[in-house]
């Protein structure tokens, strides 16, 4: 597996129900932006949470009009369907979510590699500190693979986003608009 290009602790907007923002741990690779409950259990080892997969074909940049909250940013790529798929994010300031937009953009443009020092990247787990509504793409977790789109026919069940039994997840419910 490559190093880490960026981590860091993120907010990721559920589309599930009532849009409740999620603390989570996000990790960008060089090919894609990964994201675990928590950064315990990324250097632990277990499976992501979810996962956005990254070429030329993807797009970020600043959703603050668009999620009516500060310091949120997107993640759009294209299912292999055709379908648009947009994910929503929150960083923890302005500065934290500029650096997370750029570091994206230059995954994209495949001009990043994994193991570069200071701006939130990390060399390696230990170093670590850190849909579009209505137009076809789901914001909900995206599996390891290319799941369909939601709103696409499909034979599997919804994932089911419940934590495991015993514990508890914490769930930030929509703030009032900054």
């Amino acid at each position: 597996m490559s190093d880490p290009i960026r981590t860091g602790p993120l907010k990721k907007r559920e589309d599930k129900g009532e849009k409740l923002w999620k603390k989570r741990f996000g990790v960008l690779y060089e090919d894609r932006l990964d994201w675990w409950k928590t950064e315990e259990d990324f250097s632990s080892g277990k499976k992501e949470h979810g996962r956005c997969p990254l070429n030329n074909e993807c797009a970020t940049g600043d959703a603050d009009a668009e999620s009516k909250r500060s310091n949120t940013f997107f993640v759009e790529r294209t299912r292999s369907n055709g379908k648009k798929q947009r994910f929503y994010f929150k960083a923890e300031s302005a500065d934290d979510r500029g650096s997370w937009i750029t570091s994206v953009q230059q995954v994209i443009a495949g001009e990043a590699s994994g193991g570069g020092g200071g701006g939130g990247a990390a060399s390696s787990p230990s170093d670590a500190p850190p849909a579009e509504e209505g137009g076809g793409g789901s914001g909900g977790e995206e599996p390891a693979g290319d799941a369909p789109a939601a709103d696409a026919p499909s034979s599997d069940p919804p994932a089911d986003d419940a934590p495991p039994s015993g514990g508890e997840e914490e769930v930030v419910e929509d703030e009032p608009a900054d």
